[in-house]
């Protein structure tokens, strides 16, 4: 995404106005910089006007991650609270994948996310932004299948290196618990959250360091992920204020590349 420097004059200018931000900051936007990757899409893909694209979610997504999750979940009442995003980005960022559209403010683009995006980069004279649409938040597990403290968060999230609890993250084991697929109720029926699962599932392979995701999932969010090559266990036992959930399991080292067919990606995705 970056444009480069053009003259000095240009160099001084974005040195300057990137005096107010701190070193992690800094340090997280070179990182996106890299990491960035522009996801193919189908002609006949509602996704392509969006020109969306995947990166690290980093704790400065915070605010946006918190609109998206209060959202996403709103009818369910499954979103996960404030503290416990603040915890997995801060601790499993390796597992916290984002993907986001670049929208220049004063457009006619509507998202909740706008009002808390970040600068695609910092100097841009359009002051362009990238606008969270969807995310998966995962973290690492001890068990095969680990959910019986699911919902449990460390009490000091904000620590360095706060005390875990439990399954929390467990960062030698090789199991991913998906903690959320969210995606923006306005934004959903685009592919959005199938073309999210699909590159992290295949940046996970590319890790090399999982052998399986698992996760719960309502009735209808069950079925859903059943296309997305998730097996069910069947009910599970973990008690959950938002109803009956599923296991479901998803062994990635035994599949090849998750790159759809051609004509795959215009299948319609209402997560």
């Amino acid at each position: 995404m970056a444009e480069g420097s053009q003259n000095t004059s240009t160099d001084m200018t974005q040195n300057k106005n990137l005096s107010y931000l701190d070193g992690t900051y800094i340090s997280h936007l070179l990182n996106w910089q890299k990491q960035i990757v522009p996801l193919s899409t189908s002609d006949d893909s509602k996704l392509k006007s969006l020109h969306p694209y995947t990166r690290p979610l980093t704790p400065r997504d915070l605010e946006s991650c918190v609109v998206l999750e209060n959202l996403a979940y709103a009818d369910s009442g499954g979103s996960m609270s404030r503290k416990k995003l603040e915890y997995l980005l801060n601790r499993c960022g390796e597992l916290c994948l984002g993907i986001f559209c670049t929208v220049v403010p004063g457009s006619n683009f509507q998202a909740e996310t706008l009002s808390t995006s970040l600068p695609v980069e910092t100097g841009r004279e359009n002051g362009a932004v990238s606008v969270l649409l969807g995310h998966v938040i995962a973290s690492m597990t001890s068990d095969i299948v680990a959910f019986t403290n699911y919902t449990k968060t460390p009490d000091d999230s904000s620590s360095p290196s706060p005390a875990l609890t439990n399954v929390e993250n467990h960062k030698d084991e090789r199991n991913a618990v998906l903690q959320s697929i969210a995606v923006l109720p306005s934004f959903r029926c685009r592919g959005i959250g199938k073309t999210l699962i699909l590159a992290f599932t295949d940046q996970m392979q590319g890790t090399g360091t999982l052998d399986q995701l698992s996760l719960l999932a309502n009735k209808k969010k069950a079925a859903w992920c059943e296309k997305q090559k998730f097996r069910s266990l069947g009910p599970s036992n973990v008690l959950s204020g938002s109803g009956e959930k599923v296991e479901m399991v998803k062994d990635i080292q035994q599949l090849k590349s998750n790159t759809p067919p051609p004509g795959e990606g215009t299948i319609e995705d209402c997560l």
